[in-house]
């Protein structure tokens, strides 16, 4: 039975189909962020591939697990296998059904193991609707709710609310069901505020919550949702953006390097310069037989190393020379590298705007560029000028 390679990169955002998100709270805040890693890392090969891989380290660390102790990790699959979840309770399709979350787990020589039922990957392989998700900040909610009541927020980041949902409603999509809550203060103190709390003070999205009452009770509650610099950009993806990120030579060097196509987006998406600069640093040394083996977990490691990625021209050699011959850049072309990403980082808005607009004069597209923020909406935009800027930086 084949079975993901284990030394594959984990995507560190979700696309999470939101019949997924939307769903009876059952789970645990360490079961919660479990799945999530677990659909993260097969997300590529949900259907092509029935068992998937992850080593315990990765899994421990995306989940911000710092316990030794192997045997809460088996609890928790345990747990999360015994528990059949009611999909889609805020009706989007307005079809009703029902899953166990995994259909098999297991930990050996310091892998785990798992299988999601047949209908379960063919509900997620390909989501039409989905919200992104932040896996490393799901480390930093301190609970359960926290994190459920994030992920159902997230989704309609783009509508800026998420409407008027019962109390009723909210309870069993945050999975607050205990007795204590059927009183509503206690729920709203100790659920609502908290996590509300929680999550303004770690999370990419700032919640606020509105009441709808009826006969001076609290029947509904309506969360506003407004974008919060503490994390990275998630919310509702664009497909159209999708189709322009695939076009890009970023995403066709990363995933020929073995990167998944939902990683390599999403690196794209959060960095679109360090992506294409990690790639061609990558495919330049693998290219002169320095990399033998694993390019996409090397690649990784690039991106998301704390140093400059020396730029370089794209152009392969066209006889590699042998490894001796030549250990990687050199100690100018390293210097020069870093020397034009300073200069593109301490660029004043006026120079820049400067540049895009010579840019526009030698026949650049600019129609998504904003002088306000000076970015640009488009990706492929964004990343064709920004390599028109490092040439031209590099030349002076």
């Amino acid at each position: 039975m084949p079975t993901k390679n284990a030394q594959t990169p984990v995507p560190s955002e979700l696309r999470k189909h939101v019949a997924a998100i939307h769903t009876s709270g059952q789970l645990s805040f360490l079961e919660r962020k479990m799945f999530n890693v677990f659909l993260a890392n097969a997300l590529d090969t949900l259907l092509s591939q029935r068992r998937h891989v992850i080593p315990v380290s990765i899994l421990a660390e995306m989940i911000g697990f710092n316990s030794k102790n192997v045997g809460d990790l088996k609890d928790a699959l345990t747990s999360i296998m015994k528990k059949v979840l009611e999909y889609d309770l805020l009706h989007e399709t307005g079809d009703w059904e029902a899953a166990p979350l995994l259909a098999y787990a297991a930990i050996k020589s310091g892998q785990c193991h798992y299988e999601f039922s047949s209908f379960l990957a063919e509900q997620l392989s390909d989501p039409k609707i989905y919200a992104t998700i932040n896996l490393q900040l799901q480390k930093k909610v301190s609970g359960a709710y926290a994190l459920a009541l994030y992920e159902n927020c997230v989704r309609f980041r783009a509508v800026k609310s998420t409407g008027f949902i019962s109390v009723a409603k909210w309870r069993r999509l945050l999975g607050a069901d205990a007795s204590t809550y059927d009183e509503f203060k206690h729920f709203n103190d100790q659920v609502i505020k908290k996590s509300v709390a929680d999550i303004n003070r770690n999370m990419d999205i700032h919640l606020t919550a509105e009441y709808r009452r009826e006969n001076r009770r609290v029947v509904e509650i309506k969360f506003m949702i407004e974008d919060n610099a503490n994390g990275a950009p998630g919310g509702l993806s664009d497909d159209n953006e999708l189709e322009q990120i695939k076009l890009t030579e970023a995403f066709r060097k990363l995933t020929a390097l073995g990167v998944g196509e939902s990683l390599a987006a999403m690196w794209i998406r959060q960095d679109p310069e360090r992506a294409l600069a990690a790639a061609n640093y990558t495919d330049n040394r693998v290219s002169r037989k320095l990399i033998t083996s694993n390019a996409a977990g090397y690649v990784r490691s690039v991106y998301e190393g704390a140093t400059d990625i020396p730029l370089m021209q794209q152009k392969k050699p066209s006889a590699p020379p042998a490894a001796a011959e030549l250990p990687g850049l050199s100690a100018a072309e390293e210097e020069r590298a870093q020397a034009v990403r300073s200069a593109m980082a301490k660029l004043s808005d006026a120079e820049r705007s400067a540049y895009v607009e010579k840019f526009r004069e030698q026949g650049g597209a600019t129609s998504t560029y904003n002088p306000e923020t000076t970015k640009f909406r488009s990706v492929t935009e964004r990343i064709a000028f920004t390599g028109w800027l490092a040439r031209n930086l590099s030349t002076q």
